[in-house]
């Protein structure tokens, strides 16, 4: 008789652990300067003071433009957040000369093959080459590595082409954000 039967089952329940920011905020940057933020949370979400979605890895590379709030959601099961409060503050300016050749010809004739800007006070941390349809054709992390005109193995087509390169400033800049961007048109000529 099965009404006088007892059933056993086991249920697990996992509890998430809450973000904790190890950041001390609010967080004071230079206008224009670029902020790196890293956490560990899993399937993290970043948005702005609007709560439109910057980014979902767990680096975001954000540009202080004013002060605002960032927001920082763990995508677990159980939804957390905390808060970034951002300010601007007056710094000094430092000119660093950025200068960046406007146009390179890979075209095997040995001169001129390879677009790799050369930074005299910086190291730069990231390149990135986007062409007309916003599509990344290169990428490098390498600071000495250079662009050699080609999108997966075949020489890309004559025109401009978008450079995005993220750089640190060499020696210790107490007033200065270290990171700053550099974003520009290169011409490839064939």
């Amino acid at each position: 008789m099965d009404s006088f039967c007892t059933h056993f089952d086991e249920i697990n329940i996992k509890q998430e652990r809450q973000i904790k920011l190890y950041i001390k905020t609010p967080v004071a940057a230079c206008l224009d300067s670029l902020l790196l933020l890293n956490t560990y949370v899993s399937h993290p979400k970043w948005f702005d003071a609007s709560f439109n979605l910057l980014d979902t890895g767990k680096s975001l590379q954000y540009v202080v433009n004013y002060p605002q709030y960032i927001y920082l959601q763990s995508g677990g099961f159980c939804r957390y957040w905390d808060t970034i409060e951002m300010q601007v503050k007056t710094c000094q300016t430092i000119d660093y000369n950025l200068f960046f050749p406007s146009a390179f010809t890979p075209n095997k004739d040995g001169q001129n093959e390879v677009f790799n800007p050369q930074e005299k006070d910086w190291n730069r941390i990231s390149m990135e080459i986007y062409n007309q349809w916003g599509e990344l054709i290169y990428k490098t992390e390498k600071a000495d590595e250079g662009w050699d005109g080609t999108f997966k193995n075949d020489a890309v087509q004559q025109g401009n082409y978008l450079v995005k390169i993220t750089l640190k400033a060499k020696g210790n800049r107490s007033e200065t954000n270290p990171f700053t961007y550099w974003k520009g048109m290169i011409n490839v000529l064939r």
